[in-house]
């Protein structure tokens, strides 16, 4: 990609057999522009830039499609234990002495090889399992926000709340009032 300035000037795509998903997405918003059919939010005055920036939303949804689309790699099997046990075990303390022993490597090897292979650390990888049994948690009514920390793994309200915003973009309390409610019976 080659930018001027703040616009983007030529963007190459390379396709490979292992993206026809993004092959054809693409090929559907080519086809939108060229029949005029895009969403009537970018018509107007100020349309040029706001396709341009829709089109680089766009491509980065693209690129994100075409990274989960790619195969996943074989993990080594001491990184396999160690997921299987942080997904066991992500409502206790954890310990990274622990993890390494029931993984059969050395602290520092299973910390580089978890990096290096999911492309995460074990506390980024931790938290993020907390985290998405949070959102769950606070779907149900009855249950303190404090609460819910508590029982997903976070010993503090306050560091849970720090790290679900990190991760989340809102805190708790702004994602269980956003949170459509479950219809009634």
């Amino acid at each position: 990609m080659r930018t001027e300035g703040s616009r983007v000037e030529e963007i190459t795509i390379v396709f490979t057999p292992e993206t026809p998903k993004l092959r054809e997405v693409l090929d559907e918003i080519l086809r939108e522009q060229a029949e005029g059919t895009a969403p009537a939010a970018l018509a107007g005055p100020l349309s040029g830039y706001y396709t341009q920036r829709g089109q680089l939303a766009v491509l980065l949804g693209i690129l994100k499609t075409a990274e989960s689309l790619r195969p996943s790699p074989v993990l080594h099997p001491g990184v396999q234990r160690a997921r299987q046990y942080l997904q066991e075990h992500f409502r206790d303390k954890v310990s990274l002495t622990v993890v390494a022993a029931r993984s059969h490597l050395s602290r520092s090897r299973l910390t580089h090889l978890f990096t290096q292979q999911t492309g995460q650390s074990m506390t980024t990888y931790l938290a993020t399992l907390r985290i998405a049994h949070a959102k769950a948690l606070l779907g149900q009514e009855g249950r303190s926000i404090a609460k819910v920390g508590e029982e997903v793994g976070f010993g503090d309200a306050g560091h849970f709340a720090k790290v679900f915003r990190r991760l989340e973009g809102r805190s708790p309390s702004r994602y269980r009032q956003k949170k459509p409610k479950p219809p009634k019976e």
